[in-house]
């Protein structure tokens, strides 16, 4: 004989609630942890205007372009090494070995 047993759910408790007036339980909490709710949103104007592009100055290009000619080299300049004549090749200084004497003076090798 099979026998059919009827398990009873637990019985939840409803949570009760404070009495709070509409006002304070209407909104919107930031944190589920908040004691302060958000009721009225003030919407404000967002939308932002492009700036105008500026036109370029013509004669501000022009400028640009003499100055760069008056600052830029001659290759051949360059290429000539007039200036690098006098460089000259740095030679290694000599190196010099000393031996520490056991009452403390340097003496070379």
């Amino acid at each position: 004989n099979i026998e059919m047993v009827e398990d009873e759910p637990p019985k939840k408790r409803k949570k009760s609630r404070k009495n709070k007036t509409e006002a304070e339980d209407s909104g919107i909490k930031l944190l589920r942890t908040s004691t302060n709710v958000i009721s009225k949103i003030v919407e404000e104007d967002l939308s932002r205007t492009n700036p105008r592009k500026r036109l370029i100055d013509d004669s501000k290009v022009e400028d640009n372009k003499l100055k760069c000619k008056e600052a830029a080299v001659d290759p051949e300049w360059i290429l000539s090494k007039e200036e690098t004549k006098f460089w000259s090749n740095r030679t290694k200084g000599t190196v010099f070995e000393y031996k520490k004497m056991p009452d403390g003076r340097l003496v070379e090798k």
